[in-house]
């Protein structure tokens, strides 16, 4: 994936959406937030696993996955005016904050695949259990994350909305997406893959005793950047970022909570050399082998 910072769209200019900025970004953060706030529940602190994990979906997922498709179905009447607001001229005018895009876009799936690559390798070298862990769960997170929304914009095939000059977010060429950069709009990859790194880290964090009230916001503001900035660069509609959001909060979630409710499942004794053994107590324990 080239780094290159995007071309700017022609009608990104025009300067009559200059106060609509605050307001349709505030919009976009609250439905976001609302979206999400059910997926945020604090994570159990580590210990040993349950005898009887919960299942890992269940109908509260159903409804938070209808009230997040609801939310972006609503928040698809205002694409176009927030695609507006965000390339407003006096934004592009503003050097630090177009330097800061150019770096917010280098974070996506590329990048952080590789980050989760080298810390899992470093891991190992160093025979670190908790970063050949955490590095895995979030390389895990990120793949998964991010071919599912390919699998999802593919056959919707939706225009980006420098492909329509920001004017038309209902734009959609079924199947294009998988074979035309300008038809893989919804969702944002950078999006998923960002939110679900966020997650794993935020997830693994809490479940180590760390607070999350410093890590969460950190974490979280860092995987907005790309998205935010896909839209500076009319990539990504609003709810391109909303929906991809979603779905990198709740592959996090997943993958965390798989690894730890399933000590000892195929994956981790592949990757993680993990085998659960009984102990002289009759219960269970956890012990690792260090191969490489």
């Amino acid at each position: 994936m080239s780094n290159a910072q995007p071309a700017l769209p022609r009608s990104a200019s025009p300067r009559r959406h200059s106060r609509r900025a605050p307001g349709a970004l505030l919009l976009l953060a609250a439905l976001a937030a609302t979206a999400l706030h059910p997926l945020a529940a604090p994570a159990a602190a580590q210990g040993a696993a349950p005898s009887n994990p919960r299942p890992l979906f269940s109908s509260r997922d159903v409804a938070i996955g209808s009230a997040v498709t609801i939310a972006t179905l609503l928040l698809s009447t205002q694409d176009v005016r927030i695609a507006k607001a965000v390339s407003d001229s006096s934004l592009r005018a503003n050097e630090r904050l177009s330097g800061a895009a150019g770096i917010a876009n280098r974070i996506n799936e590329t990048t952080l695949m590789a980050a989760a690559v080298l810390g899992y390798l470093s891991g190992r070298v160093t025979k670190s259990h908790t970063l050949t862990d955490v590095s895995f769960h979030m390389g895990e997170a990120v793949f998964i994350a991010s071919a599912g929304s390919q699998l999802i914009r593919g056959p919707l095939g939706r225009s980006r909305p420098e492909v329509t000059d920001l004017e038309d977010q209902y734009d959609f060429h079924p199947f294009k997406g998988f074979r035309e950069f300008d038809h893989r709009a919804f969702p944002s990859i950078h999006t998923s893959s960002a939110f679900a790194a966020a997650t794993v880290l935020v997830r693994e964090a809490s479940r180590r005793g760390h607070k999350e009230w410093w890590i969460a916001p950190v974490a979280y503001s860092v995987a907005a950047s790309p998205g935010l900035t896909r839209m500076y660069y009319a990539k990504h509609w609003a709810t391109d970022v909303l929906m991809g959001a979603f779905i990198g909060t709740a592959t996090g979630i997943k993958v965390v909570r798989y690894h730890h409710d399933r000590p000892g499942n195929r994956l981790d004794r592949i990757f993680l050399g993990v085998q659960v053994q009984p102990d002289e107590n009759g219960g269970m324990r956890l012990g690792l082998t260090r191969r490489f």
